[in-house]
């Protein structure tokens, strides 16, 4: 499930129900299509031969009229979320909680991984 706070109270009959859920955390899907956002943002003129830039950076479009932030990272637009104690309190109830390792998480290796696990109190054991 993404990870989108105003659901979680839906997440919760779920889960109450039996079904075992895994919530990704930071980020929700906005859009998702058949065609690469992060190519088109660059140019890449043949999909076939890409470059696959959104294996080391993200892009972030800002939208400051309506006070808008998004990314991009392949052929999806995210929003990123920041999550607070009292989610987090709300979300160890759920079979898994996961945290993607990517360019658009800022997430890039074992040592981030370990200092947001750190950071938002959700294990005591490092990876």
């Amino acid at each position: 499930m993404d990870f989108i706070p105003e659901c979680f109270s839906h997440y919760n009959f779920l889960n109450e129900h039996g079904l075992k859920l895994s919530i990704h955390l930071f980020l929700a899907p906005v859009a998702v299509t058949r065609r690469c956002h992060t190519a088109r943002f660059l140019n890449e003129k043949s999909p076939k031969n890409c470059s696959k830039p959104c294996n080391t950076r993200a892009f972030l479009v800002k939208q400051d009229i309506i006070g808008v932030e998004l990314l991009i990272g392949g052929n999806v637009v995210f929003k990123r979320f920041h999550p607070s104690k009292k989610h987090i309190d709300k979300l160890k109830k759920f079979n898994e909680i996961i945290i993607s390792m990517s360019p658009v998480t800022e997430v890039k290796n074992t040592t981030k991984l370990n200092k947001v696990i750190e950071n938002l109190g959700l294990f005591p054991q490092k990876i």
